[in-house]
């Protein structure tokens, strides 16, 4: 399978969906409504490239012939290792920060700008979530350190790669509150997809690091986790755009979720750019002779 396949599923739909929810949320949002004023044209093209990016990514790390893999080491990569250390201290701050908000939900009312937490009627959720949150950030600082080393700390107990699933999870139940509350159809789409990615993403993460089933792991946190990135960049960055220019109207809490989605996108990307060896190339002594894998789901 040919790299540039997956090199132009990537950057293409991504340019694509960049400009046109830029665009969207600089110029066409209508904050007072929750809706576009251009007619739905951008949410349109942005949510197709997206799903076409995405779909394609999918059954290439799917469905593509690679060389098989054996064992799957952690791979010892500064990058990778550094994105671990920061998105799990973002984790950790947008958890802290998330359990204080529901701690103060029933005396808080709207902040002096008139803005208002997008999850102060929901603090039971918002406190399920932050201690979900803690859990996980505690986990992707070991991972850092794992990819720092280049050594396995988690393989004595694999149990606790658990924890970002079940953040995941719990995130997925908030968001679903949320959305019931939000009128703009098109940005619930965006993040309950990155969700499902990122969360795939993390189940194939945990058997890696867990030496279980590694070869179709290495296939599918390929193919969750680029997909994750592709759509949390497509909707993290214009807002964070459209949040310093002050025209999409998203909280506080709202626009440091889009930051964490960009430190869990940029761990994401580093993690696979440490692991593309296992799936693109075989080491010189196991290369002559094996058979190409055509994978499965």
């Amino acid at each position: 399978m040919k790299k540039s396949w997956m090199v132009w599923l990537f950057v293409l739909p991504l340019a694509v969906g960049l400009a046109a929810r830029t665009a969207q949320q600089l110029v066409w949002f209508d904050p007072e409504s929750g809706f576009t004023t251009d007619g739905g044209v951008t949410a349109v093209l942005a949510t197709a490239a997206l799903a076409v990016g995405a779909a394609g990514l999918q059954f290439l790390f799917r469905r593509g012939r690679f060389p098989a893999t054996g064992q799957v080491p952690v791979p010892a990569c500064k990058a990778a290792g550094g994105c671990g250390l920061a998105a799990g201290a973002l984790m950790l701050a947008y958890a802290v920060g998330m359990m204080a908000r529901a701690a103060s939900s029933g005396a808080a009312g709207p902040a002096a700008d008139g803005t208002v937490d997008s999850m102060a009627d929901h603090p039971l959720v918002c406190s399920l979530v932050a201690l979900f949150g803690i859990a996980a950030g505690i986990v992707l600082l070991v991972e850092g350190a794992s990819l720092l080393r280049g050594e396995n700390l988690l393989r004595a107990a694999p149990v606790f790669a658990l924890a970002p699933q079940l953040w995941g999870c719990a995130a997925l139940i908030s968001q679903f509150l949320r959305f019931t509350e939000v009128a703009n159809t098109a940005e619930n789409l965006y993040q309950t997809f990155w969700a499902i990615f990122l969360l795939l993403f993390f189940s194939a993460q945990a058997k890696l690091f867990a030496g279980l089933d590694e070869p179709q792991s290495v296939r599918l946190a390929f193919a969750n986790g680029a997909s994750a990135v592709l759509v949390g960049l497509a909707l993290a960055v214009p807002d964070l755009i459209a949040g310093l220019a002050g025209t999409n109207g998203l909280d506080r809490s709202a626009l440091w979720e889009r930051v964490l989605i960009l430190g869990l996108c940029a761990y994401a990307a580093a993690y696979l750019y440490a692991l593309r060896g296992t799936i693109f190339t075989l080491p010189p002594a196991e290369a002559a002779g094996v058979e190409e894998n055509p994978g499965k789901f």
